[in-house]
């Protein structure tokens, strides 16, 4: 984002970062990251995120709710 900020894009263009964790927020700084969405899954989103990462959790060997990368790792074998 900040690259494509630097080569001249326009503003109110959509642009897509395939790979862009909660913890990459901090980095892009107030401006970069005004409107952007920041992940694509969070437990705690909606209700059926919230009752999903309840029941992996129970799951989980560490007792953690899951991320984006393991919500979607989830819905690629089911769909599967």
């Amino acid at each position: 984002m900040k690259q494509r900020r630097s080569s001249g894009f326009r503003p109110g263009k959509a642009s897509v970062s395939l790979i862009f964790g909660i913890n990459n927020v901090p980095a892009l700084g107030s401006r970069l990251r005004k409107g952007a969405h920041r992940e694509p899954f969070y437990w705690d989103m909606n209700e059926g995120t919230r009752a999903w990462s309840q029941r992996f959790r129970k799951r989980a060997h560490n007792a953690a709710m899951p991320n984006d990368m393991q919500a979607g790792v989830y819905a690629s074998v089911l769909h599967y």
